[in-house]
């Protein structure tokens, strides 16, 4: 093994040099992407890495940002001011930052009380213009902060070599300022924060993210994905579904909640069908873990978001997708012979007992300024078995119940949202529509709101969730029919693809937006498939404006390691400064340059070190082989081994590091699509096998889209770091030793055989589908591995 020389982690700020070079640009950085890529000059490339990995100094991107020269040094010694009658929101500001830096960093800063700001040392001063230290900083740089310079959740950040100012025009304003100080703070920079000036301020009022109330087990991942995730890039609104919320008032819905989860996982149902295949969908047993949520455990989560500027706010389904309402109430269901009914009877006086007893529930517990009703996907029962349809007028039905809603929560001064695809003729049809059951049968169901209807009798206050934005259900118009109706409206299940973004924003009403994740909130799964969107709604919602995909995923690539640093709650071994040591692969090389299976093309992979950060690889040529390739058996024969077997590591590690890919794409479907087990849906192309000197195993999957993708691939895994190697693309794989102290003897890479992929087509049939996937390749071209620490290090001795 080779011992690899450690690229320095700690480096100074950027000089003169490269700081003229930035002004001659423009003294102001405008928007767009070249300007956040422009900010990572600012982090000068560490020797041998590849060019521009270093993220955005800010994201989202401030509205106006003024660079100057010099630095402000961050360490031990830095004081955090407060004025001696220090308000709430001065103590939670000063407090959040000391808690983060200790978190973080091991750097411990005191608050000092003060009615002076000093004339040296290193400073940070926060809060609102009500702060009478941030009053004088604004008096000595003659700046305006006010409630309406930068205007409400704006803020002003001024870095200056000895100060650090983050004025907020409100105390959200003030908490958002705080948030672009934590992502100016870079161990890497070894604490030098580039001096400047921002103002910034939000695009949009309304910056949400819908998901599902996490499961107890995910409890630290969900704060922390409020705390570095959604606070730290400036979402203002949760909006969760709970499934099991915990109902003193009627046990029986819990009961029935507890047995649906069962009955459908046990079954691998990941969208439940009516009892002769009438469509429905939405069943999400994965809510809340299909667990009962307890209310002391919720109260705790709500605190905890609004203790970060985040309003929550409850989803209840009601009307269609009321699974966790009418389970256990069959005599309740607009179709009571149905399997696990879905849509209840509005026209039975009963249901809004039930109802409004659950609301009652939510509404003490939670005290939400907003509930979001549902009202979407109304389809899952055939009106002509329906005692409350039939011979009804559909849309009567539907507008009584949202009235009687709207009007039981306004009463209690609440806000009203829904979703708004049954009020567009344009999507669901006009008049009933018939439909065909997976066995065959012709049902009826209702089709849209007519205008004139939607337009005189829903409340015009209830904000409306346009998920029916993209091209191809209506887009613009449906945008236009809501604007011309008098709603107010969000981008629901928002996205990155919306065409004319910055168009539609002005013309039809919209107030913001909220993607959306439908399967359970854990780690695995928002890492997999959920950030790179969220971090696009992120930009566009602050700003106004819409990344390219293109340059979405590269900045996202770019931020990844930091954000799973965030979001996973464990440091890396990598990342704490002991010895990396490179294992010689050579021996086991079977695949170089001149190798041209499955059209495998390894040329321009030299020797040398590749690396990001602390994640280092010295790689190795035998010859003409550079690489070990295992077959991935799919369709047809594998021109590669199954398997390579005994790479020898010898030692005990904290950790071992794999440089890999893929030869070809892989494919990986919505974890929604198997919510019983979401690993399903992304491809397993094969496995690490540790192999313990006690003969012990640890088997280490390898997913496609997980921690691997295809070597020309441009886009990132949520636990692996893209690194360009020549003009490819591998991914560095970190995994941590479960067994400290025991002996790693060696590592085997096996490629799984009759390989196959989930078919996204099946998500809404029922049963999941799989089919064998052409046959692919994993390739292997580094392995490092971190030894334990040779000796104590203690950081507190004086020298």
């Amino acid at each position: 093994m080779q011992r690899l020389k450690r690229r320095p982690v700690f480096h100074t700020f950027p000089g003169e040099k490269q700081f003229y070079i930035m002004m001659i640009f423009d003294k102001t950085i405008g928007t767009g992407l070249s300007a956040l890529l422009f900010f990572s000059i600012f982090s000068p490339l560490m020797a041998g890495e590849n060019p521009g990995v270093d993220p955005p100094l800010v994201f989202p991107q401030p509205q106006e940002m003024t660079l100057s020269s010099g630095s402000f040094s961050l360490n031990a010694q830095t004081k955090i001011l407060l004025p001696p009658d220090a308000s709430k929101t001065d103590l939670e500001l000063a407090g959040f930052l000391v808690r983060d830096l200790v978190d973080k960093y091991c750097l411990p800063l005191q608050t000092t009380y003060t009615s002076a700001l000093p004339m040296e040392g290193s400073s940070i001063v926060m809060g609102t213009i009500d702060n009478p230290l941030i009053k004088a900083c604004c008096l000595n740089h003659g700046i305006q902060v006010n409630s309406e310079c930068p205007g409400r959740e704006g803020y002003v950040l001024i870095v200056e070599p000895g100060l650090v100012i983050v004025a907020g025009s409100d105390d959200e304003g003030a908490f958002y300022g705080l948030q672009t100080l934590r992502q100016l703070i870079d161990k890497r920079r070894r604490f030098h924060l580039p001096c400047m000036t921002i103002r910034d301020w939000p695009y949009f009022e309304f910056r949400g993210i819908r998901m599902f109330m996490p499961a107890s087990a995910d409890v630290a991942y969900f704060k922390r994905f409020i705390k570095d995730f959604m606070a730290l890039y400036k979402f203002n609104k949760l909006i969760v579904e709970f499934g099991g919320f915990r109902s003193d008032r009627h046990p029986e819905i819990n009961a029935g909640w507890l047995q649906f989860v069962k009955d459908l996982n046990y079954t691998r149902t990941p969208e439940l069908d009516g009892l002769f295949g009438y469509n429905r969908n939405s069943n999400h047993q994965d809510a809340g873990g299909g667990e009962i949520i307890d209310k002391e455990f919720t109260r705790n989560l709500v605190r905890f978001s609004r203790q970060h500027h985040i309003d929550f706010i409850p989803e209840i389904p009601t009307l269609s997708h009321a699974y966790a309402l009418i389970n256990a109430h069959p005599e309740l269901a607009a179709f009571p012979d149905d399997i696990w009914p879905d849509v209840y009877d509005p026209t039975n006086p009963e249901v809004y007992d039930l109802v409004f007893d659950v609301f009652d529930e939510y509404i003490e517990l939670i005290e939400p300024n907003m509930v979001h009703i549902g009202h979407d996907e109304w389809r899952g029962f055939p009106m002509g078995k329906s005692p409350a349809f039939k011979d009804r007028d559909y849309a009567d039905l539907y507008i009584s119940d949202v009235n009687a809603l709207y009007d039981y929560l306004s009463k209690k001064g609440i806000e009203v949202a829904m979703w708004g695809d049954f009020l567009l003729e344009r999507v669901r049809g006009n008049g009933v529509r018939t439909e065909e059951s997976l066995t065959g049968e012709k049902y009826q169901i209702p089709g849209a709101i007519p205008f004139e209807r939607v337009e005189n009798e829903i409340p015009k206050d209830i904000l409306i969730f346009n998920w029916m934005w993209s091209d191809r259900v209506g887009g613009r118009e449906n945008d236009e029919t809501f604007h011309r109706a008098g709603f107010r409206q969000v981008f629901g299940n928002m996205s990155n693809g919306i065409t004319e973004y910055e168009d539609r924003i002005v013309q039809s009403g919209f107030i913001g937006g909220a993607p959306s994740s439908w399967a359970i909130t854990n780690e695995y799964v928002y890492g997999r498939e959920e950030l790179d969107e969220f971090l696009g709604c992120a930009h566009s919602l602050w700003t106004g404006k819409q990344l390219k995909e293109a340059d979405r995923h590269q900045l996202v690539r770019k931020m990844m390691p930091s954000i799973r640093a965030n979001l996973s709650g464990t440091s890396e071994p990598s990342a704490d400064g002991d010895q990396l040591v490179s294992v010689d692969l050579r021996p086991y090389f079977n695949s170089g340059a001149k190798d041209d299976r499955m059209n495998l093309d390894l040329s321009g992979l030299s020797g040398g070190s590749v690396g990001l950060h602390e994640k280092q690889f010295e790689l190795s040529q035998n010859e003409d082989l550079s690489a070990i390739v295992v077959g991935v058996k799919g369709l047809g024969a594998s021109p590669f081994a199954g398997e390579v077997n005994s790479i020898v590591i010898g030692r005990d590690v904290s950790s071992l590091l794999f440089l890999h890919a893929c030869i070809k794409a892989g494919g990986m479907s919505g974890a929604h699509c198997a919510p019983y087990n979401p690993s399903q849906t992304a491809e397993l192309l094969g496995w690490y096998e540790v192999v313990y000197e006690d003969g012990y195993k640890e088997t280490i999957p390898i997913q496609y889209g997980v921690n691997i993708r295809e070597y020309t691939s441009e886009k990132n895994c949520y636990y692996s770091d893209a690194i360009v190697v020549g003009e490819k693309t591998f991914y560095a794989f970190e995994w941590k030793n479960k067994r400290f102290g025991e002996k790693i003897r060696s590592v085997n890479l096996i490629g799984t055989e009759n390989a196959r992929k989930h078919l996204r087509s099946s998500c809404f049939e029922g049963k999941a589908r799989f089919e064998t996937i052409d046959s692919n390749g994993l390739i292997l071209i580094g392995l490092s591995v971190v030894e334990p620490r040779r000796e104590h290090r203690y950081p507190f001795l004086k020298n």
